[in-house]
């Protein structure tokens, strides 16, 4: 073995070391960094976001070091087993199981992006899916959809708030109570609705919690960064921006998530369901905080990414369906063939104890 080539193997080890351990880092801080009250640290609150990126990349240095040197696929192996719980959550893969007779059919959907044209198709949709309990957020004009004779002939139990935003329950079960869960927003909201479901009384809470609000210009922006035609100093300033609009959401989501968890806290109920639009991923603040009380049925029943939203070359579960331990998820998954919003429905099928 030439001493050129001894010297070449060692310089590619410690470069290898190097990016593996740099990868390895940044991805378990993009973990972790999920836990962080995001108004008092609001950078690394968006961290979280590059997890799936991260992910891949650190998978690329695992067999990057195994062709190297194989002790090296330590780092990216030691990595994955830190951030474990974020791969499942991200990714989760599950055996499927036999949907109990008296299980419980939950359907949440933002159905903001529905034009006035799919009304009917609208109507058809959730009427057929003969869910038990539906959770619907940006409702606003479209209230007048929900309340209808055609849908009242499925779910005889219906309930919209209204507010600086307007979202609705539409059930088969009686809906005992309501109440708005008050934060401060400009037009997002959550409540609780509290059903009577065979003597129990079943507490779902109903969020939509606050955006990026990205203009089509911001989204223009994204696009041009993802592109091939922009210069490097361009991408940068590009990407500056679009992370000050990250964090200002992020400082704005942070209190609508305690408010939500303080007010379930308090009311806790054994039988506790919270869905909704929470405009964050699984490996993000609103997820880490309220399944330290309950989880998550996607990741407990659900397989794949299940992307909940599409659109402008964004992919991403930002709709969720969480309960507490005396539900149990049976089948969870998002049923991207219903394209009448900017998202997708999410549907569980829950088992009371």
């Amino acid at each position: 073995m030439s001493q050129h080539y001894r010297k070449s193997r060692k310089v590619i080890i410690v470069i290898t070391t190097i990016v593996s351990a740099l990868v390895a880092g940044l991805m378990i801080l993009s973990a972790y960094s999920g836990m962080l009250t995001p108004q008092n640290h609001p950078r690394l609150a968006v961290l979280p976001l590059a997890f799936p990126l991260l992910l891949a990349a650190n998978m690329i240095m695992l067999v990057v070091c195994f062709f190297v040197l194989k002790k090296l696929t330590i780092i990216p192996a030691a990595a994955m087993i830190l951030c474990i719980t974020d791969i499942r959550a991200l990714c989760p893969i599950n055996m499927p199981e036999k949907i109990p007779q008296d299980a419980v059919k939950v359907l949440s959907f933002n159905i903001g992006g529905a034009c006035p044209e799919e009304k009917q198709q609208f109507i058809d949709y959730i009427t057929a899916q003969d869910a038990d309990i539906i959770c619907l957020q940006e409702v606003y004009w479209k209230g007048k959809w929900v309340d209808n004779e055609q849908v009242r002939a499925v779910y005889p139990h219906i309930v919209t708030l209204s507010g600086k935003a307007k979202m609705s329950c539409v059930s088969k079960y009686p809906i005992v109570g309501t109440e708005q869960i008050h934060y401060k927003s400009g037009g997002n909201m959550s409540a609780a609705y509290y059903l009577d479901i065979n003597g129990d009384t079943v507490m779902v809470i109903n969020n939509h919690f606050e955006s990026y609000r990205f203009s089509e210009q911001e989204l223009n922006q994204y696009r041009e960064i993802t592109g091939s035609n922009i210069t490097m100093r361009k991408r940068e300033e590009k990407s500056k921006d679009v992370v000050k609009k990250l964090m200002a959401g992020k400082k704005l989501r942070g209190p609508q998530v305690e408010a939500v968890n303080d007010y379930m806290l308090k009311n806790w109920k054994r039988l506790t369901i919270v869905c909704g639009d929470f405009n964050e991923t699984a490996n993000e603040y609103a997820h880490y905080l309220l399944t330290k009380k309950l989880n998550d049925a996607f990741t407990r029943a659900g397989n794949g990414f299940g992307f909940s939203f599409s659109k402008n070359k964004l992919h991403f579960r930002i709709d969720h369906i969480l309960c507490s331990d005396d539900i149990e998820p049976c089948k969870c998954f998002v049923d991207n063939s219903c394209e009448l919003s900017d998202h997708f429905p999410i549907i569980s099928h829950l088992k009371l104890k």
